[in-house]
């Protein structure tokens, strides 16, 4: 006999723009600790202030400059990828 699945679902809850500065500064520290706020910018394609306001809950970045920032990768890990 196979035992009672299950089946809650919890609600989805929407992402307010506190929330998702919040998650996306959480991100940028990483980003930043990891390889430092200019080349966090340089990589994003924005100005270290832009990285700064960011982390600091200020400001969003557009989604393409967040996106870039986030999946910044230092010159000795790429190098080592080709």
């Amino acid at each position: 006999m196979r035992p009672e699945r299950n089946t809650v679902v919890r609600k989805a809850e929407r992402l307010t723009k506190d929330r998702a500065k919040s998650l996306l500064a959480s991100g940028l520290q990483r980003a930043v600790s990891k390889h430092g706020a200019d080349e966090v910018a340089l990589a994003a394609g924005c100005t270290k202030r832009c990285i700064e306001k960011a982390l600091a809950h200020d400001t969003m970045p557009s989604m393409e400059t967040a996106l870039n920032a986030l999946t910044v990768r230092s010159e000795e890990h790429t190098s080592e990828l080709q």
